[in-house]
């Protein structure tokens, strides 16, 4: 398969920034190919694929989580297996100390009122150690509120009288914790600095609540609908992207919210996921088969090729950029050191074989975990300079 290649070099913010902590990385990337479809169904064990050895450290939130539901029995949902593969799985975070997996799975049809499972694996293992399930709640995003409770957008629905938009706070352990209803459609939702921001759809605001109890705190008007809604993940910015703009907020010295920066899209962009490098110096904005990279200030600093941009982007620890194709499945780590050599994944031509887009992705020391939009959960760790994959959770057929 033909492959063509882009490289580019950044050295710094077009706005001047200087030191080396405001530099920003080389970044090389790779293309090409052709995505290909399957149809699946809900999850299983997968007692084919050897599953990694894992001890729980009782410090994690996957521990907790399964000291507290011995009794764990996973149900499969037949509207799952008869509908189309990919479109049941939403909104898949990973906790913020990296040990759970939380995934949102639609249960329901569409001619009646949906409901909401929310499934947590432990990792490194795979293994599923809770289930939440929701009736009749239809949700729209979950994130982890904090080291573990999880926010969660639903959107009333019109099969179910009296139903309203309204966000949700969850612990895995005791179910629902708080709800506050909203009056407005709400679409993604993002947390930072203890709080919990949700996007009012059409309204053009963002809620503030408090990430303890929901208690409003503000509305911050923007004026268009946010499509995504992130933290960074040193704690001082949040990044709010429209289909127009991307936006940055900062506390000024007397704690208020403020816009610190925007920056105008050449074109309108149906944003899907954003990307924030640990410093949060640069943001990676992600749109269907486009990705734009922005340094502090929003300033437009590359577009790497249309070929890698897929709908799913992730910085790990020593700023390197992965990024996912959503044409030829492929997943690529661009290099934060200049000149350093990339690296190209192929989830679909490397054994064990998958074939679903990638949804998530979690970069770790010498490795990555993955989930895909067909629900198949593996991990890639690289061992005498080579990537070897292991599937640690599959679809069932």
């Amino acid at each position: 398969m033909k492959q063509f290649f882009w490289i580019f070099m950044i050295f710094g913010c077009a706005l001047g920034l200087s030191g080396a902590g405001n530099s920003l990385p080389a970044y090389q990337v790779a293309a090409g190919g052709k995505a290909v479809a399957e149809q699946t169904g809900a999850f299983r064990r997968n007692s084919g694929a050897e599953i990694l050895a894992e001890k729980l450290s009782e410090k994690t939130l996957a521990a907790n989580i399964a000291e507290a539901d011995t009794s764990f029995q996973w149900r499969i949902s037949p509207d799952w297996r008869r509908g189309a593969a990919g479109k049941w799985l939403f909104s898949p975070v990973f906790s913020p100390d990296g040990s759970v997996l939380a995934v949102a799975e639609r249960v329901g049809r569409q001619s009646g009122p949906w409901a909401t499972r929310l499934v947590f694996f432990a990792l490194p293992s795979g293994r599923i150690v809770r289930e939440l399930f929701f009736e009749p709640h239809g949700f729209e995003a979950i994130v982890f509120a904090g080291p573990s409770l999880i926010a969660a957008v639903e959107c009333a629905q019109e099969f179910v009288p009296g139903t309203s938009d309204r966000i949700m706070l969850i612990d895995p352990v005791e179910g629902e914790l708080a709800a506050a209803r909203l009056s407005e459609a709400c679409t993604v939702l993002g947390s930072a600095a203890g709080e919990v921001w949700v996007s009012g759809g059409k309204s053009g605001k963002i809620y503030r609540f408090d990430q303890e109890v929901l208690t409003p705190l503000g509305e911050i008007p923007v004026g268009r609908m946010v499509r995504f809604l992130l933290g960074s993940p040193d704690g001082k910015s949040v990044f709010a992207a429209t289909e127009k703009k991307l936006l940055r907020y900062e506390k000024d010295e007397s704690g208020q919210w403020m816009l610190a920066d925007e920056t105008t899209f050449d074109s309108p962009m149906p944003v899907c996921n954003l990307a924030v490098r640990r410093d949060g110096d640069l943001a990676a904005v992600v749109a269907d088969n486009r990705m734009l990279l922005f340094c502090r200030k929003a300033a437009l600093v590359a577009e790497p090729s249309a070929q890698m941009a897929g709908r799913v982007a992730a910085f790990d620890a020593e700023n390197n950029l992965y990024c996912a194709s959503a044409r030829n499945l492929a997943i690529a780590i661009l290099p934060a050191q200049a000149g350093a050599p990339q690296t190209i994944l192929r989830p679909d031509r490397t054994k064990p074989r998958t074939r679903g887009e990638p949804l998530a992705l979690l970069p770790e020391k010498n490795g990555l975990t993955v989930l895909d939009s067909f629900g198949n959960l593996y991990q890639f760790r690289k061992l005498r300079g080579k990537f070897v994959k292991e599937l640690l959770f599959a679809p069932e057929l």
